[in-house]
């Protein structure tokens, strides 16, 4: 992980009208920015909760 970052906790709510496709599509850009930051040991995490909203959570800690 990048030595100035210890931790790093990300939640995205997306709107109702998102689809789980979308969800991915920003999970990967995601990963494409933290791995540039030499971050390559984050949790993907997507979960549907109630009213139809899709959520993403990208966890990090330090190894």
């Amino acid at each position: 992980m990048n030595e100035k970052i210890k931790s790093l906790s990300i939640t995205i709510t997306f709107s109702r009208d998102a689809v789980e496709e979308d969800v991915k599509e920003v999970q990967k850009r995601l990963q494409k920015i933290l791995e540039s930051y030499g971050i390559k040991n984050a949790e993907y995490n997507i979960w549907w909760k109630k009213y139809a909203e899709y959520h993403l959570e990208v966890l990090v800690k330090d190894e």
